[in-house]
């Protein structure tokens, strides 16, 4: 594989830069509509720290290919992340911070990534990379929302 999986966390910087700028950042966006209330710190805090995390994935699969599991996992976890930004922005009608490099830059790398590991992979277990990832972003979802639910 190439140098392009270090695509994951220059992405996952531009992500973070847009939801930290664009209108506001996306944490005053989603407390303005009714979910979580964190304050900027603990965003780019949390967020950061995400970033450590795909830095520290990508590293360990650049050194042992066969360590695909979790790239998997990153890409279908970005490519659901794209899906939840649009979803807000469809069912609040106002444009979610995040949506834009969620769609250009994460969807094309997801499905590039997702591709390229099922043609050349050794049995990456897409099913568990899937299941893993959905039910990440769901807890993410779910804890960003809430407040609306109860």
């Amino acid at each position: 594989m190439g140098k392009w999986v270090w695509l994951y966390p220059f992405f996952l910087a531009v992500h973070i830069v847009e939801e930290w700028a664009a209108q506001g950042g996306y944490a005053e966006w989603l407390a303005s509509r009714g979910g979580t209330s964190m304050s900027q710190v603990f965003f780019l805090g949390s967020t950061g720290a995400g970033l450590l995390v795909m830095a520290a994935v990508v590293a360990r699969f650049r050194q042992d290919e066969r360590f695909q599991w979790p790239l998997m996992t990153l890409a279908f976890f970005y490519l659901a992340n794209a899906c939840a930004h649009l979803a807000e922005w469809v069912l609040t009608a106002a444009y979610s911070p995040g949506s834009l490099s969620g769609v250009l830059l994460w969807v094309p790398l997801a499905v590039f990534t997702i591709h390229r590991l099922r043609r050349t992979g050794q049995g990456t277990p897409m099913g568990k990379a899937l299941i893993t990832a959905l039910l990440a972003q769901g807890l993410l979802t779910l804890s960003l929302w809430h407040p609306l639910l109860g």
